[in-house]
């Protein structure tokens, strides 16, 4: 194996060398500590160096995508601009952080993602068309790159948004969680920041149809049996079976998507606290806070109300079981014979805080 040739690639940041390499078999996409196995145990096949970095300006992940520049960073991953040499048009290329390609459960949970996305096709997920690990030992995955914002930059500039919105957003992200549900998973992490709103400032006003559900990377298997303690999501948008432990269907997300259309409306989640643990426990033991009672005036926020009431539910018998049949109860047509109170896209052009740039 010509190790010296990718010993670039095994520094760190800092120019330090690792203290071990990390290898990868292209076919099985399992990782390894090197150089013992020098070939992966499962397939026999001589294994490459992870990459130690990100990726540069320029340079080619997969076979055909080069890096423009880099359009977001998270905790996660980091989100890079890239061209499709074989078209010439212009995609989003998530890459899993390096430090994390080796820790337990993490490249799995990449490639699953990515394996997971290929065979959804929705309008209202962010269509996904290739990834994996590349040979010069990038996890990633090529998306659409959107032009917008995440319903959390949205809250974060406006506070709340009007019920109209309100409706559209709720909507188009109950549609693409519908077709999550359809493949037989649970996405186990619907929140602002992983709802976007795809247009720019010459688009008028928000519609159901650009609203996209992002990030199917914690999305596993409806009622998959529980191996871990590990509680997976975000405390604010947890359902009480998912702070206790217990296996998910469907009806957990769509608590989820409840506490997103309650936070829409009244500009905050429905339970706040001074650490994850008291938020997480307040979705077991209290009610949420009542709804602004200016919702009751008008047929629209009377039915907005009445469906946060039914997904807030502690029990998940007593919620709805479809994403889609519930937003079927808001009536379209009417909402966009009213367009007196819509967002306008200019709106966007302001920035928007540091904290909730693109992921």
């Amino acid at each position: 194996m010509q190790i010296e040739s990718a010993w670039k690639s095994v520094l760190r940041p800092s120019g330090q060398w690792r203290s071990v390499i990390d290898f990868f078999c292209e076919r099985c996409g399992r990782v390894f500590k090197a150089p013992d196995p020098a070939v992966c145990t499962e397939d026999g096949i001589e294994l490459r160096p992870l990459a130690a970095r990100l990726p540069e300006r320029g340079e080619l992940i997969g076979k055909h995508y080069r890096v423009n520049k880099k359009v977001g960073d998270g905790g996660m991953c980091a989100i890079y601009s890239a061209t499709d040499l074989t078209n010439d048009t212009e995609v989003a290329v998530k890459v899993l952080h390096p430090e994390l390609a080796t820790e337990p459960g993490q490249s799995e949970s990449m490639l699953y993602e990515v394996s997971l996305s290929l065979s959804l096709d929705d309008e209202n997920l962010v269509r996904c068309y290739d990834g994996g690990i590349s040979r010069n030992g990038f996890h990633f995955m090529v998306m659409d790159l959107l032009e917008g914002r995440t319903l959390a930059q949205l809250l974060a500039i406006r506070g709340r948004v009007c019920m109209e919105d309100a409706a559209e957003i709720f909507i188009g992200a109950a549609r693409g969680l519908h077709a999550v549900h359809q493949s037989g998973h649970v996405h186990r992490d619907v929140k602002p920041e992983n709802i976007f709103i795809n247009g720019n400032a010459t688009t008028r006003t928000i519609m159901a149809e650009r609203v996209k559900l992002m990030d199917l990377g914690v999305a596993r298997p409806a009622n998959a049996p529980v191996r871990s303690m590990t509680v997976y999501g975000t405390p604010e948008y947890m359902s009480p079976e998912q702070v206790s432990g217990q296996s998910l269907d469907r009806r957990s997300d769509l608590y989820s998507l409840g506490v997103v259309l309650y936070e829409m409306l009244t500009g905050k989640p429905c339970f706040d606290g001074t650490d994850a643990r008291e938020v997480m426990l307040a979705h077991i033991r209290r009610q949420p806070p009542a709804l602004p009672e200016s919702l009751e005036v008008t047929p629209l926020g009377r039915i907005l109300s009445g469906i946060v009431t039914s997904l807030l539910q502690k029990k998940p018998d007593d919620r709805p079981s479809s994403a889609l049949e519930i937003s079927r109860l808001i009536p379209l047509a009417d909402i966009r014979r009213n367009t007196t109170s819509r967002l306008d896209f200019s709106f966007f052009e302001t920035s928007a805080p540091p904290e909730h740039r693109l992921p």
